[in-house]
């Protein structure tokens, strides 16, 4: 297409991070002022009233309580789905049936079945696809990575991944599609264990095999009161937390950890990936610095403090290191990514093929979770990745 013609933007659902979707899109040309002009067209949300007031807040043209209106506007050439877990297959595949290209909420799905599905109904209707595994467009993991790829450390021998959170700690957070397997299709490993499992895909490589185990915390959540007005609370049917251990397919090993009931920590991020000379070691609340040991001069020993800036990122937004990118901007980066590619009709990454092969991990820790040991990741995928 060309870049004087306007691109229009569905968007089903309208929480937190649709909001932040729609904040992207709209600051889409500040970041990149080679993409064309960008409309939010049209919002869907589960009701009349939280549609009209999202159209209103997000400045969108148009608002509906029918997602299937968003996917079949004509007006609209890509969609973007940040409606609960369950939504995310229906929505995805009616928009690329219907020619729209597409960004989906992470994690692409419930399970790795519907996922495969998913990026194969994309696959077959030529449109662009992408998940928004945003954490990979903060210039410190994009630099771990050429560090890690360039050979810099060595082999890679181990990565070791955290995600905490707390909001989930307080037994009165009330019962959502978030405390529900059928919706969600996990709990915590879906909700930042997406995003862990991505990181490691992203670093070091595909991983094998996987053992994990899970813990619910808290087992049952508020939903309402009754005539007397007493709090009634029902069970909760997927985890708190859970820690996995990897092997990937290139010989390295794996710890990761996830957790929403780790009182303290708000939104705790953070990776050590160690080679056989040297170690990079990431933590996304101080996101503009990365820990690098090499070990290349004696006298200096441990881990250096590397300050990003334009020298290592054509993103950084001013021209000296030390000015945060903050997690609006990897979002932004995100969509100005899958904006190019709708452009130039080229595929892009992290696409919904990535969004499944994090999916068949996360299915798998589950499994191991139910029967114990050692599970194989996807097995006999080589034979079942081509459309």
């Amino acid at each position: 297409m060309s870049r004087r013609e306007s691109l229009g933007v569905g968007l089903v659902g309208a929480g937190a991070m649709g909001r932040v979707h729609a904040m992207a899109y709209a600051a889409a040309r500040a970041y990149d002022p080679e993409l064309p002009p960008v409309r939010l067209k049209v919002v869907a949300e589960a009701s009349t009233a939280g549609a009209r007031a999202a159209a209103d807040r997000l400045g969108f043209e148009r608002w509906t309580a029918d997602w299937q209106l968003v996917v079949s506007d004509p007006e609209v050439s890509v969609v973007s789905v940040a409606a609960p877990n369950d939504l995310h297959a229906p929505v995805a595949v009616a928009a690329a049936g219907a020619g729209k290209h597409v960004l989906c909420e992470k994690p692409l799905a419930t399970c790795a079945v519907e996922a495969q599905a998913m990026w194969r109904a994309a696959e077959a209707a030529g449109v662009v696809h992408m998940v928004n595994f945003n954490y990979r467009q903060l210039p410190a993991v994009q630099f771990a990575r050429s560090l890690l790829h360039t050979g810099r450390v060595g082999r890679v021998r181990h990565f070791r991944g955290t995600y905490l959170q707390d909001w989930g700690n307080d037994p009165e957070v009330p019962y959502s599609w978030k405390f529900q397997a059928r919706r969600s299709g996990a709990g915590v490993l879906a909700g930042i264990g997406s995003h862990l499992v991505d990181l490691a895909r992203y670093l070091v490589g595909e991983p094998a095999q996987v053992v994990g185990t899970t813990r619910v915390w808290v087992p049952q959540r508020p939903v309402a009161r009754d005539a007397q007005g007493s709090m009634r609370s029902v069970d909760v049917d997927v985890e708190d937390a859970a820690c996995l251990l990897l092997r990937f397919a290139g010989g390295a090993l794996g710890v990761l950890e996830v957790s929403r009931c780790a009182p303290g920590r708000k939104n705790h991020l953070a990776f050590e990936v160690h080679g056989e000379s040297g170690s990079v070691c990431f933590d996304a609340e101080r996101p503009n610095e990365l820990g690098v040991y090499l070990p290349d001069d004696p006298q200096v020993d441990g881990f250096r403090r590397v300050l990003l800036g334009p020298a290592h990122s054509r993103r950084i937004p001013l021209a000296f290191a030390g000015i945060p990118v903050g997690f609006l901007d990897t979002v932004a980066f995100q969509v100005c990514d899958f904006l190019r590619a709708v452009v130039r009709g080229e595929p892009t990454s992290p696409d919904f093929h990535d969004g499944w092969r994090v999916q068949a991990v996360l299915d798998a820790a589950l499994e191991s979770d139910r029967r114990g040991g050692w599970v194989e990741v996807v097995p006999g995928t080589q034979a079942a990745e081509e459309p």
